[in-house]
């Protein structure tokens, strides 16, 4: 199960020769893997199929009076890295040159969702679960939600009939005047598929499952709606003693684990 967009073309391609081996791929193929990594490709296919997408130019195809804002990002990138929002002409001519192969996209302006979505090896879908980013760090969702619309898990379904996905696979869209609209596609598991299986969609095992032969009926919006999920970071307050026990060598790291400085601190 390859998780890091570089490695989805790789495996993509080599599906058949690891099945060879009796090792199942959940990974789509090469081409949808480099389809869903270029993201002015993929703008334009969906759009081409009557999905509805975000309006992408390459940096010779911008307007010459475009509407502003717009946001700019690599064709190819991932984790929100040279991501902008553009608000002016001159911010417009700095960021094109400023990120790397760049493409320019119409700015979404409403409520951001992924949508977490499992397609079985025959590329027929199992489970759909919308998921609202209420809160994003570094392209990673800090807090969410679990979502029970039905546009939502239709623009999956949709999409899933315009694309051959095999395993995990996240859509990433906003709602725009109550419309959902596709502005990425990632072939793989999202950051926030904790919140996922939490709910009830457990994809793993569902994979597991289908690797072995099992058959796996479609859950298609069988999950806990309105489920939270908060990540946070915990700050950890040592005393001098406390750091010098992480800083000795191996024996007395032993031996101070066996009776903890904060154990001897409290006794």
């Amino acid at each position: 199960m390859p998780t890091i967009d570089d490695e989805l073309p790789i495996f993509g391609a080599a599906t058949a020769d690891l099945e060879g081996h009796g090792v199942r791929v959940a990974a789509s193929c090469e081409k949808t893997a480099m389809l869903c990594n270029d993201k002015y490709a993929l703008c334009w296919h969906l759009r081409a199929c009557g999905i509805p997408a975000a309006e992408s130019w390459l940096p010779s195809e911008v307007p010459a009076s475009p509407a502003f804002p717009l946001f700019i990002k690599p064709r190819q990138g991932r984790g929100g890295v040279s991501a902008f929002s553009v608000r002016t002409p001159r911010e417009l001519e700095f960021f094109l040159g400023y990120v790397p192969n760049p493409v320019v996209q119409e700015f979404l302006i409403g409520p951001e969702y992924t949508i977490d979505m499992l397609c079985g090896f025959d590329r027929v879908p199992r489970a759909v679960v919308p998921r609202e980013r209420v809160v994003i760090r570094a392209g990673v969702t800090d807090r969410g939600r679990t979502v029970a619309d039905p546009a939502l898990i239709g623009l999956a379904l949709d999409c899933a009939a315009a694309i051959d996905f095999v395993g995990a696979v996240n859509i990433q869209c906003r709602v725009v005047g109550g419309q959902p609209v596709v502005f990425e596609i990632n072939p793989r598991f999202s950051g926030g598929i904790p919140l996922t299986i939490a709910a009830g969609a457990d994809f793993p095992r569902m994979l597991v499952d289908l690797a072995r032969g099992r058959a796996v009926a479609a859950e298609i919006g069988r999950f806990t709606p309105d489920l939270w999920m908060t990540n946070y970071e915990e700050p950890l307050y040592l005393t001098e003693a406390d750091t010098l026990v992480l800083r000795a060598p191996e024996p007395e790291v032993a031996n101070a684990l066996a009776v903890p400085a904060f154990a001897q601190r409290v006794a």
